[in-house]
């Protein structure tokens, strides 16, 4: 118990803390932190120990939650953040080609060696004890990608080895499509990268980029047919569930939300509006498009247009008349951004709508798993709370003993504060109270 119940001296007085240490191996989902502590100011001696039991219990549980929440390394998982960091690494490739001058054979050359160092410099972080070095730094990126999937850590794991390994082949990989898209800008598409990708790794990762293979009767002797006509794509044909448009699921979505008992029942209008305004985000990005054809790929797009978007962008006469698309361009300044906990809101609403079209039939996956931003404070730790020298002011004897004559109507000002502080309720379950609610019980109310 000593443990968890501790005291702080601040001036004369000794104040009683619920105190409770993080296990290691979760303090990185905390932000670090090693503990903390929660104020037992204004509960009773007598039932201090009785309450840090209590807290004692939930934090435990809370623990064994999200040690059982965070799944392990997996080989699909591995597939999955490749086929994005894939993609990275061709617009990467893409921004550092095309911002070269082809027609300049001085600048084209000058690139050209930009490119020859940085693979230079690469090489030399990979040789010998240097590498060390460079996996610990590629542990900080492939850290934060993991935990917001809300897969374990685990750098003795072989599958992360393989993770990490994987990474830098890739790296290694962009020099060559640097210098390939400079000298060939006209001739290759993103398609070629990936299959060199599944050639060279080995890994599967572009199942759907499958070679189709000419048949000999159609060749004509003596001719070759023309370079990538013989390439073509092979896709998982779509059911007809997987075929319904998206607005007709968000529809069906939120008619059933409101028929259920979950919560939803009496949704009001404002919140549906908000529900409404996230999923309509894929509508905004890709069009009114089968549900089925919805990608981790494009749940990224989304998340990238999200953290790009205004606030109150449908007000804002500068930004009311502007597509999704447009606003990655705008370069608008950081205040004036949605704050992460309005990403997040997007965020869980389409993930909610997408786990409903999975249970549902009309999609195979839910895209949109293990994408909230990590925050470092959660919204109520944000909000300016009453200071405890605040909190006494509030609650002194003589706010409600010299003044027991609230204006008419306004009862509930003077009973609601003291109904909080003896009982612990919510406000709204304060305000929801009858007198038929109270009864005196051997003196007592």
């Amino acid at each position: 118990m000593k443990s968890y119940l501790s005291k702080r001296k601040i001036k004369s007085h000794h104040y009683p803390f619920f105190r409770c240490i993080i296990p290691k191996d979760l303090q990185r989902n905390f932000g670090g932190i090693r503990d903390f502590r929660l104020s037992l100011s204004y509960v009773r001696n007598e039932d201090t120990q009785i309450l840090c039991l209590k807290l004692k219990k939930i934090t435990e549980k809370l623990f064994t939650e999200i040690t059982n929440g965070m799944k392990n390394l997996s080989l699909d998982d591995i597939k999955e953040i490749l086929r994005i960091e894939v993609r990275k690494q061709i617009k990467y490739t893409q921004h550092y080609a095309f911002g070269t001058n082809v027609f300049d054979n001085v600048k084209k050359s000058q690139s050209m060696q930009n490119v020859a160092s940085q693979e230079t410099r690469l090489q030399q972080d990979l040789s010998g004890e240097n590498i060390k070095e460079y996996e610990k730094e590629l542990d900080k990126k492939l850290e934060g990608i993991l935990s917001s999937l809300g897969i374990e850590i685990n750098i003795k794991d072989t599958n992360y080895k393989k993770l990490r390994r994987t990474f830098i082949k890739l790296y290694l990989l962009r020099f060559d499509w640097i210098r390939t898209l400079i000298n060939h800008t006209d001739n290759i598409d993103e398609d070629d990268f990936r299959r060199e990708v599944d050639t060279k790794l080995g890994m599967g990762l572009f199942p759907e980029l499958l070679t189709i293979q000419q048949s000999p009767t159609n060749t004509i002797q003596g001719h070759q047919p023309p370079p990538n006509t013989t390439q073509g794509y092979q896709k998982t044909p779509l059911n007809s569930l997987q075929s319904t448009e998206i607005s007709k699921c968000i529809d069906l979505f939120i008619g059933e939300k409101k028929q259920s008992a979950s919560g939803f029942e009496n949704i009001r209008e404002r919140t549906e509006n908000e529900i409404r305004t996230s999923l309509n985000l894929l509508i905004e990005s890709f069009g009114d498009e089968p549900i089925g054809t919805i990608t981790k790929e494009q749940s990224n797009i989304i998340k990238s247009h999200i953290k790009n978007l205004p606030r109150n962008r449908t007000k804002n006469p500068k930004y009311r008349e502007k597509e999704i698309q447009d606003f990655e361009k705008m370069k608008i300044p950081q205040k004036d951004l949605l704050h992460t906990t309005t990403i997040n809101k997007h965020l869980g609403y389409l993930s909610s709508f997408m786990i409903w079209c999975v249970n549902n039939g009309y999609s195979n996956q839910n895209p949109f798993t293990g994408m909230k931003i990590k925050q470092k404070k959660s919204a109520r730790d944000e909000r300016n709370r009453f200071t405890e020298q605040e909190l006494k002011e509030i609650f002194t004897k003589r706010n409600y003993l010299e003044y027991t004559k609230p204006s008419k109507d306004r009862y509930c000002w003077y009973w609601t504060p003291l109904i909080l502080i003896t009982t612990g309720l919510r406000a709204n379950e304060i305000c929801a109270l009858y007198l038929d609610n109270i009864r005196q019980i051997k003196g007592n109310h």
